[in-house]
């Protein structure tokens, strides 16, 4: 039985616009206070529902709300970039693995509601996030029209599939991100393979290079929301599974072949859920 799982936003949005039936969500919401399992928070999440407050505040309300009775005492996972800088120093020290959540953020759901003071501040929050959605967007959208152009000059026989791409690439990726926490010499030293086994960098790592395969040579689109996957794949390494009702991202995860973390949806985790229990799910 799957003890923790975490959701990103659009399951939310999916439970909110009832895609499944008050039946199947009270017991979702029993079992949730009977213990035996959690849905994990991150400021991610949050930053990614403030936008509800620009649009409207009886639907935010409503939202707030529902990740309330869900998420009522859950742990809060660290940002992703703390969340990966840890591992990863921890791995570069030989340091003991570190816990991915944070006690730092007190009631951190409330700042969903629209009562709450301070919607100024909120909102511009929504800005900030805004702006780097943007911009991440424009960067991808370059690395594809360049990368897309040099792969369609290769020969067809040539081309790499993803587990290829993957070996060719990941190496120099993970010490990207290891040159960034300032201790790329220290992880050679133990061995970058080794720092590829750590979950975070794992799905950090893979999420980036399946997403850029998928964008120039199966052509996915540049999405603004590529910039919140890319959070959720790491903040998803604290968790047992992963649930997304996006399908693309899904795919893009489930190829990286994580031994410890299942990505699935929604219908996946309460059919889990209800055959623990000799239920049956009605979904509507």
């Amino acid at each position: 039985m799957i003890k923790s799982v975490y959701f990103d936003r659009n399951v939310f949005d999916y439970i909110r616009r009832r895609r499944i039936t008050d039946g199947d969500l009270q017991v979702l919401r029993a079992i949730i206070r009977l213990g035996e399992f959690s849905i994990l928070l991150s400021v991610t999440l949050l930053e990614e529902a403030l936008i509800l407050l620009k649009t409207s505040s009886d639907i935010a309300k409503e939202e707030w709300q529902l990740l309330a009775s869900l998420t009522r005492g859950s742990k809060v996972i660290k940002h992703h970039q703390e969340l990966l800088r840890d591992d990863i120093l921890s791995y570069a020290k030989g340091w003991p693995t570190p816990s991915p959540f944070t006690a730092e953020f007190d009631d951190l759901i409330k700042y969903l509601n629209p009562d709450e003071p301070d919607l100024a501040g909120r909102l511009a929050v929504v800005a900030e996030v805004e702006q780097a959605k943007n911009e991440v967007q424009s960067n991808l959208q370059v690395a594809k029209n360049h990368d897309s152009t040099y792969f369609g000059t290769l020969p067809k026989g040539s081309r790499p599939d993803f587990k290829k791409y993957y070996c060719n690439h990941a190496l120099r990726v993970a010490s990207d991100f290891a040159q960034k926490v300032g201790v790329l010499a220290e992880c050679k030293a133990k061995g970058l393979e080794g720092l590829l086994q750590i979950k975070s960098v794992q799905l950090c790592v893979g999420a980036h290079l399946s997403l850029g395969y998928a964008q120039t040579r199966e052509g996915q689109a540049v999405s603004p929301g590529d910039w919140h996957d890319m959070q959720h794949a790491v903040l998803a390494s604290a968790a047992d599974a992963f649930v997304t009702q996006d399908k693309k991202l899904s795919k893009n995860l489930n190829r990286l072949g994580i031994k410890d973390l299942e990505v699935i949806n929604l219908q996946t985790l309460l059919q889990r859920i209800f055959e623990h229990y000799h239920a049956q799910p009605t979904f509507a």
